[in-house]
């Protein structure tokens, strides 16, 4: 299979350009870093790789005595991919370049290896130059370390090789490394840097809060005459939650009907949302659990044992708009009510009880 590929490479590739280069013969290693369901074109790219790291003058060996380290990564939806290439200096600890290339996944993949390999050799010919002849530097590339970092929990890391950066590393000058940065309690980012002066200062990250934790405020149809109250627990952060509901309201009006009648609405709900970790403004969320109303009938004087209604909340389908801490929800579902000795509503789902409806505000951290 292999040798078919290096076939496949060599009738792709411009026959011009297998020429060896003058520059000093350095070791590369070839890491990479694919999605799980992209694992087949791993192989495919570690060729490519490995044909024009060759032409190029590059010594490919895979152990750690790397002296420069090419890591790639796949990412995309087949058949289209997405090759993304960072060379880093192991021994100097330097970034040194990174490209991206879109690609289909056949046999033109090879040729879009070596477009990409090509743009991002001619960089890392220029800064081997400056390293091994820099009293020469036959071309204007220099190192801007040392680079600054912001302060507090932010973590920065090279997304391709997985290395954490420190405040004082040092990199070529108008380099683009991509970084990953993360913190506790947050949901990781990756942004591309632009390495440029003599002494970058890396701009602070604004990072998005993984939510544990929710307090609500509602207000819902059929119970116009009344409001409720919630709190929310996520065991998995911002994705699947659990609440408890308690809602008061009142059917009829002081002063027109010789009664009235106070229902005290309490329910379990298990919550999901499945783009929760995406960060979108407008979040679908669904939900169901058991609840259990309690009615209280004023008559005067005269002592009126409570009525209470078993149910089970079905199905909840909502939104949620907001991507900060405070956010807006509204939610359609119904209920299933089950009979019991004091029950004011029949065994079933009620039409006068559904659609329900709801909406409020809440407060996430």
């Amino acid at each position: 299979m292999n040798r078919f590929l290096l076939f496949c490479a060599a009738l792709v590739l411009p026959a011009a350009a297998w020429g060896q280069s003058d520059l000093p013969t350095v070791t590369v290693r070839a890491a990479s870093e694919v999605a799980p369901e992209l694992q087949v074109y791993q192989r495919v790219v570690q060729d490519a790789m490995q044909v024009v790291l060759d032409r190029d003058g590059f010594q490919v060996v895979a152990d750690e005595s790397a002296e420069l380290v090419y890591s790639h990564r796949l990412v995309g939806f087949l058949p289209r991919l997405h090759v993304a290439v960072s060379v880093h200096d192991s021994q100097a600890g330097v970034h040194v370049a990174a490209v991206t290339v879109a690609a289909r996944a056949n046999v033109t993949l090879y040729s879009a290896v070596d477009d990409l390999l090509s743009d991002l050799n001619r960089d890392v010919q220029r800064y081997l130059l400056v390293r091994h002849d820099p009293e020469g530097r036959p071309d204007p590339v220099a190192m801007a370390g040392p680079v600054r970092l912001p302060g507090g929990d932010l973590q920065f890391r090279d997304r391709f090789s997985g290395q954490r950066w420190e405040d004082g590393l040092v990199v070529a000058e108008g380099a683009v490394v991509p970084v990953s940065v993360s913190s506790p309690g947050y949901y990781p980012q990756g942004v591309l840097l632009e390495i440029t002066g003599p002494a970058p200062e890396v701009p602070d990250v604004s990072l998005r809060r993984r939510s544990r934790f929710a307090l609500q405020g509602h207000y819902g149809y059929p119970r116009l005459l009344g409001a409720g109250v919630g709190g929310r627990y996520y065991p998995v952060a911002d994705v699947a939650h659990l609440a408890l509901e308690l809602g008061l309201s009142l059917s009829g009006f002081f002063g027109a009907t010789p009664s009235q009648v106070i229902h005290l609405d309490t329910r379990v709900l298990a919550g999901f949302a499945p783009a929760g970790r995406l960060g979108w403004l407008v979040q679908p969320v669904f939900s169901t659990g058991p609840g259990l109303a309690a009615s209280f009938v004023t008559y005067g004087e005269l002592p009126v044992p409570p009525y209470v209604d078993l149910y089970w909340n079905v199905l909840n389908a909502g939104v949620e708009v907001g991507r900060g801490a405070l956010r807006v929800f509204a939610r359609l579902g119904f209920s299933y009510f089950f009979s019991g000795d004091r029950s004011l509503m029949d065994e079933g789902v009620s039409e006068r009880f559904a659609p329900e409806a709801l909406s409020g505000v809440m407060w996430r951290w």
